[in-house]
């Protein structure tokens, strides 16, 4: 299988603190990797590296990817434009016929059911409409990787089940691959093909392999109790956390 991402024995640290320990990691074409991990662990900051927003200290990164979305924890709009002009930006540099530029937003607008929004303000959005906005952006530019940072971090948890839906069934029907980082079993367990999972020492503890449909998966079944299982298993040094994260459904 031909992959987008690959790091080995990749290295970084602020002053004396370390942040990633020996990282490996390998993401092939459309899959969608999961990287989940208590806050601080250092999930975000692979996705900065891989995104040429943090230098790595040591190790190696191959990256095939052409064109590269990014979706973070805040939405980060233009207050002061609205929700076409928002996305339209993205692109108003590379692509030059404005026919061609209101086509592409309308699609994606489409795709994460804004379109009848599209001349309304940030302000008059809710959170996880803004957030469909962000999502849109990263989508106009026509990735073949997207990486995601904790991007339903702010919603409620309905909401975000709904955003899991969204997601999944784009991811379905475009020729996109995923990185997607997550303190939450639960969004891992719907969305990722693969999920890598932070141990103490600032590397991958455990790497899950999920082959159910991701359609198919429910939260009370007994496929995810297995997995919840397994992830609770490589966190038993950081009982309240995982209690936290893991075991509420």
């Amino acid at each position: 299988m031909i992959f987008i991402i690959n790091i080995s024995n990749l290295c970084k640290r602020y002053g004396d603190n370390v942040v990633l320990n020996d990282i490996s990691l390998n993401v092939d074409k459309g899959k969608m990797i999961g990287i989940l991990g208590y806050s601080g662990c250092g999930k975000s900051t692979i996705l900065k590296i891989i995104s040429n927003l943090e230098s790595k200290d040591s190790g190696n990164l191959i990256n095939n990817s052409i064109n590269m979305g990014f979706v973070f924890q805040e939405p980060r709009l233009l207050n002061w434009i609205n929700v076409f002009e928002n996305v339209e930006i993205v692109i108003r540099d590379k692509v030059k016929s404005k026919s061609l530029r209101k086509e592409m937003v309308d699609i994606v607008l489409d795709k994460v059911e804004l379109l009848k929004y599209k001349n309304f303000m940030p302000k008059e959005l809710s959170g996880g409409m803004r957030q469909r906005v962000s999502i849109a952006r990263a989508l106009v530019i026509n990735p073949d990787l997207l990486l995601m940072d904790e991007p339903f971090s702010g919603l409620d948890f309905r909401l975000r089940l709904d955003f899991i839906d969204l997601i999944n069934s784009i991811f379905s029907s475009e020729n996109i691959t995923g990185i997607f980082v997550t303190h939450d079993s639960r969004e891992a367990f719907l969305l990722c093909d693969e999920i890598y999972i932070f141990g103490r020492d600032h590397n991958f503890s455990k790497k899950i392999v999920l082959d159910e449909n991701k359609f198919d998966r429910k939260l009370d079944s007994s496929s995810f109790l297995k997995f919840d299982g397994e992830v609770h298993s490589s966190y038993k040094f950081r009982k309240r956390w995982c209690k936290k994260n893991f075991l509420e459904v």
